[in-house]
């Protein structure tokens, strides 16, 4: 019988400064789904929300596209692969070191944003917490 996982989003926006941004770019974080509680094989979706507090509009497609990226466990540095996370993919992730990209196709100063990214445990993985710690990335 396989022991269930549960996930927990562990944003990097959430508690610590930000990391030096391109001029014109910020964002808040503004809440995630619940954290599931998946077993080996199973599938569970995550959602989390940004705010657009920075002069720049976001665009999907452009060079102004914001993405969700995973941090080391560490946090030393962000838009890296973990191999830690990468088993948890189920082929769906934006990128080797990326969660997500925003799901609107532009998004203004103070509207929101939206990441949605699946996880699927292998099953080599332990029960427990585990956290995916981001950051968002132009």
């Amino acid at each position: 019988m396989a022991v269930a996982a549960v996930v927990v989003m562990s944003l990097l926006f959430a508690s610590v400064p930000a990391r030096a941004a391109p001029t014109g770019y910020a964002a808040v974080f503004a809440g995630q789904s619940r954290a599931p509680t998946v077993g080996a094989g199973e599938t569970a979706t995550l959602i989390v929300f940004f705010a657009n507090t920075g002069e720049r509009t976001w665009e999907r497609g452009a060079a102004s596209q914001v993405d969700l990226a995973m941090c080391t466990a560490d946090r030393a540095s962000c838009d890296v692969r973990d191999a830690t996370r990468t088993e948890w993919d189920p082929g769906s992730w934006h990128s080797a070191s990326r969660y997500a990209t925003q799901r609107q196709p532009s998004v203004a100063r103070g509207q929101l944003a939206t990441f949605v990214f699946s996880v699927r445990p292998a099953a080599t993985v332990s029960g427990g917490t585990h956290r995916f710690p981001a950051e968002l990335v132009l």
